[in-house]
């Protein structure tokens, strides 16, 4: 029996009034994985860019360099979604984790 590592990546959207909404976004295991369509981490995209907060734009700006990444056919290491779950192992911040702002820059650097 083997056992795999899954990780998974979620947006959450606090808008003060109504809670705490969570929406999965990637699904990581091993060298493979599944991430949200492009169609609606677009929405998402742009849904988040509506804010008027910075932390709102930092992630936009990641959804919207993770549709670029798969736009030209990028690997793995190559988009920021699994880049950030590496960042999270990497530090040793599992099994759940929140990333900074700074790490959050990182991810489009």
């Amino acid at each position: 029996m083997r056992a795999a590592r899954v990780s998974q990546v979620i947006v959450r959207v606090n808008d003060g009034s109504h809670g705490l909404i969570m929406v999965p976004i990637a699904l990581y295991s091993g060298e493979g994985g599944r991430e949200l369509d492009i169609l609606a981490l677009r929405k998402l995209a742009d849904a988040v860019a509506s804010s008027e907060l910075a932390s709102a734009a930092a992630i936009s700006s990641v959804l919207v360099e993770q549709l670029r990444a798969e736009a030209r056919g990028a690997g793995l290491g190559e988009r920021p979604l699994y880049r950030a779950v590496e960042l999270a192992r990497a530090a040793g911040r599992v099994p759940q984790t929140t990333l900074t702002d700074h790490e959050v820059a990182s991810l489009v650097e």
